[in-house]
């Protein structure tokens, strides 16, 4: 918005209403207004004033909320099993993990991390949620996670950690 110094010099309504709590920077000419929406259409107007005059910018916003209808997952490392050392490398580790996942509807919306490696070889049981996997670690500590995100995108996870001495 250029040609106005100060916020006074702005009418700004949303649906109808002032609100109060809106800033004008007169350098970028930028306005700013946290606003909820309502579910519909959303009526903005702008009005500007100076010496010379007034002119007026409206714009419709339409915004439909999205409702998720699939639950939120949950996600639970029930349990890593203490590191049991390679027979064919002794600074290599592996552990077993398991864990439940419910609310979700397929394996692929599952991920799992060791590290900063992906683990992809993984059992997933649907009817009762639990997944099952082993990942091999190194010397140190490793941190595991396990991600799961519904149809609607909603993600959940948990995570723990295990030391390879």
């Amino acid at each position: 918005m250029t040609g106005v110094t100060r916020k006074e010099d702005i009418l700004f309504t949303a649906n109808g209403r002032s609100p109060r709590d809106y800033t004008f920077d007169a350098r970028s000419g930028v306005l700013t207004c946290n606003f909820s929406l309502k579910d519909g259409k959303n009526a903005f107007a702008i009005t500007a004033t100076n010496g010379g005059g007034s002119t007026t910018a409206t714009t419709d916003v339409t915004f439909t909320q999205k409702t998720n209808s699939a639950p939120v997952p949950i996600v639970k490392i029930e349990s890593a099993s203490q590191p049991t050392v390679s027979p064919f490398n002794p600074n290599e580790g592996r552990s077993s993990v398991v864990a439940s996942v419910k609310n979700i509807t397929g394996k692929d919306q599952i991920s799992i991390k060791a590290g900063n490696e992906a683990v992809t070889d993984f059992t997933y049981l649907p009817n009762t949620g639990q997944v099952t996997f082993v990942i091999k670690l190194k010397k140190g500590m490793t941190l595991i996670e396990v991600k799961a995100t519904n149809a609607d995108g909603v993600s959940a996870s948990d995570s723990t950690s295990v030391k390879f001495e």
